[in-house]
């Protein structure tokens, strides 16, 4: 299989957990990451090895920089599987807010938008996922779609790890 991942804050993690894999068979954005590259990624990754299952794991915000590229994986015909992490916010804005606002944000209001119609309009597999152990059985009726398929799994926010030390350095004054 072919995966591939474009959340920064989870891919030094996730390629530590996975460990070692044959060669070409990755694709992730590391360092400040690359928003939107979970579908071109997957549909580069299925026309380069026809035969292999892809899959992607991509945070709402990044999924909707490129959700337009469904389409082209649609006409395509380039099935693979994208698992969003629904948090129903734009990470980096809601911990910005909560560090100038405190307990106030201005822009992050917990609505969650619906990939699973978004995904349903362009022809594709969706399914939303609330539990995680309806998460396995969603993935293989992902696959056996044949089709590209987007599967929603609601988490809930939480700060990346580095952030209060990354906000610690503005008080440094180099």
């Amino acid at each position: 299989c072919v995966d591939g991942g474009d959340i920064a804050v989870l891919t030094m993690p996730w390629i530590d957990y996975m460990g070692p894999r044959k060669p070409r068979t990755v694709l992730q954005s590391i360092g400040l990451g690359h928003l939107g590259t979970c579908i071109p990624y997957c549909i580069g990754a299925k026309l380069a090895k026809p035969g292999a299952r892809v899959f992607s794991i991509t945070g709402d915000g990044s999924f909707l920089f490129n959700v337009q590229e469904l389409d082209t994986a649609i006409k395509q015909e380039t099935p693979f599987v994208v698992l969003i992490a629904d948090n129903c916010c734009w990470g980096m804005i809601k911990n910005a807010e909560k560090r100038a606002f405190k307990k106030r944000e201005a822009f992050c209001v917990d609505i969650c938008s619906d990939y699973v119609k978004i995904a349903k309009g362009f022809g594709c597999h969706a399914e939303r996922v609330e539990k995680p152990l309806d998460l396995k059985p969603a993935i293989q009726r992902a696959v056996d779609s044949g089709r590209p398929a987007v599967l929603q799994v609601p988490i809930r926010f939480v700060s990346p790890p580095g952030a209060k030390i990354l906000a610690s350095l503005r008080e440094l004054q180099f």
